[in-house]
């Protein structure tokens, strides 16, 4: 499952939501190819592993699957209407449009069975007591009974190896954005009540957090050494100012440089930035900036880059306000390392 870096839960939420839930979707490859079932299950957890537990109808061939398989965890979801969204500004560069927001579990691992009279009598009793208050085996039916429906069952486990928890909850917008729909969402439909309780739960936590990243990263100073080398550069963690470092009408080529020692992180977090891009790529302002090309690989592992070069004479033109906050979100809401760096001028000219 795709899940951008600012709906991406913890494994922890994410196990502790698909517990609460107790009810998904088990997905997994017979001979036949796949097979599902909709079913209620329970989460144990034995120190490191996890395994979901639930049972299946004897007659139903899913039973006798084996290898991977994924059960999905679907929680509240809801319709936001472009009318819930905080009006569209002047200036924007992307339209406000109806969206769906919602929260969702995946738990991938492998299958097994467990066929034995106490295995389904503990998983039973798990699952009574998770969704029933009252009722009890022993006070509202017999134990002979449910042991002699055990036959028709097959008790099957599913050990986790991979949790995917992704809550997406307009985040977005601002904090004061999130707020307003979250608001407009309960004044318009009540069924929406869930989602913007977890809007307000997790998105605006969530999106203040980002705001002071953001403006802690616009107030930090540029690290360049004119000495080690006039044409070079680079901003950790923080922000291009306009300070240039020649003048002479050639075009500047800067280079925002992701980092995390695995390249395929650095490379999905530059892809995801550049496709909420325009499409013809421009940030129009103050002299403006282009993406050339798309994300480049760089000399050291685990690092890519994209190169932007300079709609205007010299980087002196300046930076546009809109890709000052798409820059800085990037910069704000990635836990990978970022950093400018100014190519030297022979590169420039490629």
């Amino acid at each position: 499952m795709y899940v951008a870096q600012q709906h991406a839960m913890d494994r922890a939420a994410a196990l502790g939501f698909a517990g609460s839930i107790g009810v998904g979707q088990l997905v997994s490859v017979g001979a036949g190819g796949l097979n599902a079932t909709y079913l209620p299950f329970n989460i144990v957890e034995c120190g490191s592993k996890v395994v979901a537990q639930f049972h299946l109808n004897r007659v139903n061939p899913q039973w006798r699957d084996a290898g991977e398989a994924m059960l999905i965890v679907q929680g509240p979801s809801a319709h936001v209407s472009g009318l819930d969204l905080p009006a569209e500004r002047p200036g924007a560069k992307l339209p406000t449009v109806p969206t769906l927001n919602y929260v969702t579990v995946h738990l991938r691992g492998s299958l097994s069975i467990h066929d034995d009279t106490a295995w389904k009598q503990a998983h039973l009793t798990a699952l009574v007591e998770h969704f029933e208050r009252e009722w009890r085996v022993g006070q509202h039916t017999s134990y002979e009974l449910v042991h002699a429906a055990f036959a028709a069952m097959v008790g099957v486990e599913l050990e986790v190896a991979e949790v995917i928890g992704k809550a997406k909850l307009s985040q977005n917008l601002s904090a004061e954005g999130i707020a307003e729909t979250a608001r407009h969402l309960r004044e318009r439909d009540e069924s929406a009540c869930p989602v913007a309780d977890l809007m307000e739960e997790i998105a605006i936590p969530w999106a203040k957090e980002r705001e002071g990243r953001v403006e802690g990263a616009r107030k930090l100073p540029i690290a360049w050494d004119k000495k080690e080398d006039p044409r070079r550069y680079v901003v950790d963690y923080g922000w291009l100012w306009e300070e240039p470092p020649h003048n002479d009408g050639t075009p500047a080529v800067l280079r925002l440089v992701l980092t995390d020692g695995a390249e395929t992180k650095a490379r999905a977090a530059a892809e995801e930035w550049l496709a909420g891009l325009p499409q013809d790529g421009g940030m129009p302002g103050r002299g403006g900036w282009a993406v050339k090309g798309g994300v480049v690989e760089c000399e050291h592992a685990g690092a890519v880059g994209l190169d932007l070069v300079s709609a205007g004479e010299d980087v002196a033109d300046g930076i546009s306000a809109a890709a000052e906050d798409a820059f800085a979100n990037l910069i704000a809401s990635t836990d990978l390392g970022v950093r400018w760096e100014q190519l030297p001028r022979e590169e420039s000219h490629k």
